[in-house]
């Protein structure tokens, strides 16, 4: 990342919550990127909403550093659901159907699933840097602390922890 300085990558912690800390997989546990855990949805029987979800990995690295960086919604995200799927994992939701009369799409939960909703945050974060303050090229680090400074501390206020990093990312 040292010769793109305005780019920043966005890595899932991992599903392996409940084993005690240091659970955070490479390369979620890199120095300059921006680590997702899960967070519950209320959505599907799950757990209320803005928890940490129980599947997600815990920090801290094994240097000590504060892993997760972020959660975000990852409980019965409803997903694209490939025609050739033959295994369903989720259930379905959404409309439309795929030629085989298989759902277009399916509920899925998971730090990947996150992850995903959290770097399309950091996509609407390094737009508005652009488009509304006027920062052509906003450095990745910029949008790691707008998120961070944006986030949203869940339960008792102790951030940043290793079960959720600074907060759930909140982009209100």
């Amino acid at each position: 990342m040292n010769d793109y300085p305005d780019m920043i990558p966005f890595f899932s912690v991992g599903d392996r919550g409940g084993q005690g800390s240091s659970q955070v997989t490479s390369p979620g546990t890199a120095k300059n990127v921006i680590s997702i855990g899960a967070s519950t949805t209320g959505a599907g029987g799950s757990a209320a909403e803005g928890d940490v979800a129980s599947f997600s990995s815990e920090g801290p690295t094994l240097d000590g550093r504060i892993k997760p960086d972020l959660v975000a919604p990852g409980v019965n995200i409803c997903s694209g659901r490939p025609e050739e799927s033959s295994i369903v994992s989720g259930t379905s939701c959404g409309t439309g159907f795929h030629s085989n009369g298989a759902a277009l799409y399916m509920t899925l939960s998971g730090t990947s699933q996150a992850t995903a909703v959290a770097s399309g945050v950091g996509a609407l974060v390094r737009e508005y840097l652009r488009e509304q303050q006027s920062i052509f090229t906003p450095s990745g680090s910029l949008v790691k602390a707008v998120l961070i400074n944006g986030a949203t501390d869940l339960g008792t206020q102790d951030i940043p922890n290793d079960n959720e990093g600074w907060g759930q990312i909140n982009f209100e």
